[in-house]
Formats: C-alpha cells, sequence, structure tokens
C-alpha cells in the first residue's frame, strides 16, 4: 500500500501535515478522522492536498533503489565485521591460554620443602570416615588430582566454609595460591597442601 502524505489547513492551528499508509487517499482521510487527537473530529471546515511519497519520475525510482542498494551492501559490510570482530576475541582468548601454559611450563620444578604456585578454579568438598568436612583445590597445573586444603586455610584465600556444598564448587574468579611441596612415594616433589594466597 502506498503512503500518502496529506498537508491539511485547520482555522485554529493553520496548516499540518501527516503521513498515512492506506489503499487509497479515501482510506487514509478516514483513518485521520478515526484518531481521537485528529483535527478531523473537531473541525468542519478543511481543505486536502494529497502527495504519495513514492518516487514518481524513472530518476527518483533509479535514486530510491539506489540508496536501498547502498543501505542493503552497508548492512551486510557490517555483519561481515560483527563476524571477524567475534573471531578476533576467539583468537585472543586462545592465544592467552597458549601464553599461561608456556608460561606455566617455562617454570622450574618446585623442590621438597620449598612452595610453588597453582591458580585455583574449584574447590571440592568431600567427607572423611569420620564424618568430617575435608576440602580439595582443583586448578593449574593440578587439574587432575587437586591439592588439600585444610579448613583454617579457607578464609585466608577469602573462601567461607559455610557457603561450600559437597563436591565441585566453582570459583567465580580464579585464585593465585602457595602450594607447600613434598616428597611422595616415587622420591618425586609432589603437592602436600595449600597454605594461602600466592
Amino acid at each position: 500500500m502506498p503512503d500518502f502524505r496529506i498537508t491539511y489547513y485547520t482555522l485554529s492551528d493553520g496548516q499540518q501535515t501527516a503521513t498515512v499508509t492506506a489503499a487509497s487517499i479515501d482510506a487514509a482521510i478516514q483513518f485521520l478522522k478515526e484518531q481521537p487527537y485528529s483535527i478531523f473530529a473537531q473541525l468542519k471546515e478543511y481543505k486536502i492536498m494529497t502527495t504519495p511519497n513514492q518516487p514518481t519520475t524513472p530518476a527518483q525510482q533509479a535514486a530510491e533503489q539506489f540508496r536501498a542498494d547502498l543501505r542493503a551492501d552497508l548492512a551486510e559490510i557490517m555483519d561481515e565485521l560483527h563476524s571477524q570482530r567475534a573471531e578476533l576475541v576467539n583468537v585472543r582468548a586462545d592465544l592467552e591460554a597458549i601464553r599461561a601454559g608456556l608460561t606455566q611450563a617455562s617454570q622450574p620444578a618446585p623442590t621438597v620443602g620449598t612452595f610453588a604456585e597453582m591458580v585455583i578454579d574449584s574447590i571440592i568438598m568431600t567427607y572423611t570416615d569420620k564424618g568430617e568436612a575435608a576440602y580439595k583445590a582443583t586448578g593449574a597445573p593440578y587439574n587432575k588430582f587437586g591439592v588439600r586444603v585444610w579448613p583454617e586455610t579457607l578464609p585466608a584465600l577469602g573462601i567461607d566454609p559455610n557457603n561450600l556444598k559437597p563436591g565441585p564448587n566453582p570459583q567465580a574468579q580464579p585464585i593465585r595460591a602457595r602450594v607447600l611441596m613434598k616428597t611422595n612415594e616415587s622420591g618425586q616433589p609432589a603437592p602436600q597442601k595449600v597454605t594461602g594466597k600466592a
């Protein structure tokens, strides 16, 4: 349906203009008359001039088509830019993970009696045979088996034991912590316990 730009004159407000989409000018006028705020419902004397908003000449039609094509091209370019930006964000995240892994791999192996570091991303809560709560921290580089955390150490890590539930408790923010090393059964350095923040 075409858009009609209707210009009319009233005795009180002078010239007024409204744009209405309708099948015909009569339908557009009727639509204006039915609006509660319409001046048509308040005054009997008015004049109407109608001008379709669509281009009327081939040059106008060509210009309108050019503008439509340009808008479509710009929309396509913007979609492509958004897609490329999302890919760059993913690549950057991958590079950060690789850099963190290389940094961890380049650190010398800790020796017995010294301290190492870990990044805690979760606290696992279990119970001993005596029914006492036990805690284990997991995170790089001890993701698989984790490291023991005594209950009295949790507050030093900024963790309230009362907020932990049995099973994994993921941390909203990773915690850099110190780990005391010991000698395992094979005579190799192994993590003994988390002692606090790094």
